[in-house]
């Protein structure tokens, strides 16, 4: 209490010799802390505002890019039409200049743009100034076509999480390319799920060898898989070719077949995300993990040998390999080869009922992997750009068997938990047709 008391006194002792200095010091204080609060607000405002006019730029010109018939003089007339009816009422800004300039060569449209606008800030506002903002959007179109092989592993270390996550991923890719459609670009993909092997869709038992014995499938129907050696599909499938059938078996996992099951057929070139979609969500995991095998039939996909032999492809898909057309794979595993297998003989003849259990390797993962080498490389000397992903690999040389496919080593990306998502979607973004460039 004495402490309180004294300076109290003291307190008002200054009070009263300051003579009026302390109300003068308090009012600068007031007024800077007001200068201080709104040019923060004014700068808050500022960010916003370009930020939204940076957005609304980027929209109209993606919007504006797809018209065949633009040109620079049309393109500035309705960019400035349609930023101006965005901004109708918003008086934060005001006298929009935009400098915008088309440019066509060949098989390529670039649209720049550069969009300058005052703002109306307030306090700057009461000083009689303005504060200028300008935002750039540089869009290019290929006027393309993009076919893209979508090659995913659904082995059966793909567990419940690591499935989702893939799925996901996918579902992700394709809407961001088929939402890409445009006069000037078309997209199409391809779907492979991959097992021990891949899943044919019907209408392709031509390529069946002989007449196989219908008992050797638990339904008495041929289960749209083949057997393929190295030596089958290190240059390229051929459509006219004949192969040995693949009965009904599992080697490790009862229930999850070498053959992956009905709903997991390869998907050939198409524009339709409904159909695309519904085989992703139909995934189920397939004993073994046959990559070279997937990385042959997206290969077929994007060849266009098999122009019009895949049933219900896009017409006149896969198209030939010109400078129009940028073709694209990408290969996603969680692991490593391995070998091919097939029941014996005697293991077929004995068997009461199919599926039967089999562990004859009839062809040994060092040889998958000479098969699978030789389909990346022809790939790449056929001008196919191919990505690939390695989720969750803990082994050293199946990542680097990944990475040794991929066009380069920008092209390959090793995924952990949570991450396909964005890699997925960095992909669809460099490979589509028409591309943010700043």
């Amino acid at each position: 209490m004495i402490f309180q008391d004294k300076f109290g006194k003291i307190f008002n002792q200054f009070l009263d010799d300051t003579k009026g200095n302390f109300a003068i010091m308090l009012a600068i204080i007031l007024f800077t802390l007001v200068l201080g609060v709104g040019a923060a607000l004014d700068i808050s405002r500022m960010i916003g505002a370009h930020a939204k006019l940076q957005d609304l730029s980027d929209a109209t010109a993606l919007a504006l890019i797809q018209n065949p018939n633009l040109t620079t003089a049309n393109g500035t007339e309705n960019f400035t039409a349609l930023i101006q009816e965005q901004l109708e009422g918003n008086s934060l800004y005001s006298n929009l200049d935009v400098d915008l300039d088309v440019e066509k060569k060949r098989a390529r449209t670039a649209l720049n743009v550069t969009t300058t606008s005052q703002l109306n800030l307030f306090f700057q506002g009461l000083w009689g100034q303005r504060q200028s903002i300008a935002v750039k959007s540089e869009i290019e179109l290929g006027t393309q076509h993009l076919e893209v092989a979508l090659v995913l592993d659904i082995s059966s270390s793909m567990n419940d999480d690591r499935l989702k996550e893939m799925q996901a991923a996918a579902r992700s890719l394709i809407s961001t390319l088929l939402d890409k459609n445009s006069p000037n670009a078309s997209v199409s993909i391809s779907l492979i799920p991959f097992g021990g092997t891949v899943r044919l869709p019907d209408g392709l038992n031509n390529m069946v060898l002989g007449t196989p014995p219908t008992n050797h499938w638990a339904d008495g129907t041929w289960n749209n898989c083949l057997f393929l050696q190295p030596s089958d599909y290190s240059n390229g499938l051929r459509s006219s070719d004949e192969f040995l059938y693949m009965p009904d078996f599992y080697t490790w996992n009862n229930g999850q077949l070498w053959c992956p099951r009905p709903g997991n057929e390869l998907v050939a070139q198409t524009d339709d995300k409904d159909r695309l979609f519904a085989t992703i969500d139909s995934f189920q995991r397939s004993d073994g993990t046959g990559t070279d095998i997937g990385v042959a039939w997206g290969f077929a996909t994007l060849d266009s040998s098999w122009r019009n032999r895949f049933p219900d492809a896009k017409s006149g898909t896969p198209r030939a390999f010109t400078a129009r057309t940028r073709k694209i794979m990408i290969v996603m595993s969680d692991g490593g080869m391995t070998g091919q297998y097939y029941p014996h003989a005697s293991e077929l003849a004995g068997a009461g009922s199919f599926p039967i259990k089999s562990t004859n390797e009839v062809i040994l993962e060092t040889q998958t992997q000479i098969g699978y080498y030789g389909i990346c490389n022809h790939a790449k000397l056929r001008n196919i750009e191919i990505y690939t992903i390695g989720f969750l690999i803990n082994k050293v040389g199946d990542e680097n068997n990944l990475k040794a496919c991929a066009s380069d080593e920008s092209k390959h990306f090793s995924a952990n938990k949570g991450e396909l998502l964005e890699i997925f979607d960095k992909i669809a973004l460099a490979i589509s047709p028409i591309r943010i460039a700043g």
